[in-house]
């Protein structure tokens, strides 16, 4: 069961973080949603169907506490993909596409 706090998603029967990106499908940009549990820097890698590493972005010294970030993806084709966002204490992924 998850359940939304602000903007940020939990899963109630595991306490876990999880990220939503939005929209999705995107075109040119996405957001990445999630909430930090202390200051952190963050990796974000987006990983094409056949699992090989397209495009990261790193991130300094984020702020705990919910943190939305926009990602700029115009240079990527058409296609699905999977976005994972790392940071210290978690890693979670989730799958999104890209539609022009």
């Amino acid at each position: 069961f998850t359940t939304q706090m602000g903007s940020s998603v939990f899963d109630t029967k595991s306490n876990q973080q999880l990220i939503s990106a939005f929209p999705n499908p995107a075109n040119d940009f996405i957001n990445i949603e999630f909430f930090a549990n202390n200051d952190a820097n963050v990796n974000i890698i987006i990983t094409n169907s056949i699992g090989e590493n397209i495009k990261e972005f790193s991130f300094k010294d984020l702020q705990s506490g919910e943190n939305n970030l926009n990602l700029n993806l115009s240079e990527l084709p058409t296609g699905v993909y999977i976005i994972s966002v790392i940071t210290k204490s978690f890693t979670k992924s989730q799958k999104f596409s890209i539609i022009r």
